[in-house]
């Protein structure tokens, strides 16, 4: 999860460009395409339950898994 993109922090490097770094593109995990960026970070980071947070949810891991 990317909590700075999910609060919008002004000036903050995303996640994912943290995570490709030449350590982890050494990874298998890398390398199989198996590290994945979630559409939704701030329903992810500061959602409540909602109906609406929990649709986004399943949206993500269904864009992800399949």
């Amino acid at each position: 999860m990317d909590r700075d993109a999910a609060i919008a922090t002004e000036g903050a490097q995303l996640a994912q460009e943290i995570m490709e770094n030449e350590l982890v593109m050494g990874t298998d995990a890398y390398k199989n395409g198996n590290i994945v960026y979630l559409a939704h970070p701030a329903v992810w980071y500061t959602a409540e339950g909602g109906i609406t947070a929990l649709d986004l949810m399943l949206s993500d891991l269904e864009n992800t898994l399949l």
